[in-house]
C-alpha cells in the first residue's frame, strides 16, 4: 500500500505546505536535498515525531506512471527512528 508515502513538504523560503505534484522533480530537486534546501519535511518541521524545526531536507521519489506513484523521501539515515505514522501521513494529505 502506498497511502503512507510522504507527498507533502514544506518551503522554507515561502513559508508554504508544498504537495509534490504540484511541480515537475527537476524543479524538487533544485530546491530539495543537494540543491538549496529549502524543501524539508513537513512532517519534522511541525514536529511530528521530531522536535519543531528539524529541518530535514526531501529527496523526490517514483515517477508518474511508475509502479510508485511520485513522493518525497528523506536522504537515508535522516528519517525519524520508524518514520513518520502513516496516521500522520493520512492527517496531512487528507486536510
Amino acid at each position: 500500500m502506498q497511502d503512507d508515502l510522504l507527498v507533502v513538504g514544506f518551503d522554507l523560503e515561502t513559508r508554504q505546505e508544498v504537495h509534490v505534484v504540484e511541480r515537475l522533480s527537476d524543479y524538487w530537486k533544485r530546491i530539495g536535498y543537494g540543491g538549496t534546501g529549502q524543501l524539508v519535511s513537513f512532517y519534522c518541521f511541525h514536529g511530528f515525531e521530531a522536535p519543531a524545526g528539524t529541518r530535514i531536507s526531501l529527496v523526490t521519489r517514483g515517477r508518474l506512471g511508475g509502479k510508485v506513484r511520485r513522493h518525497f523521501a528523506h536522504p537515508p539515515g535522516q528519517a525519524p527512528v520508524g518514520g513518520h505514522s502513516p496516521e500522520t501521513v493520512w492527517h496531512i494529505t487528507t486536510n
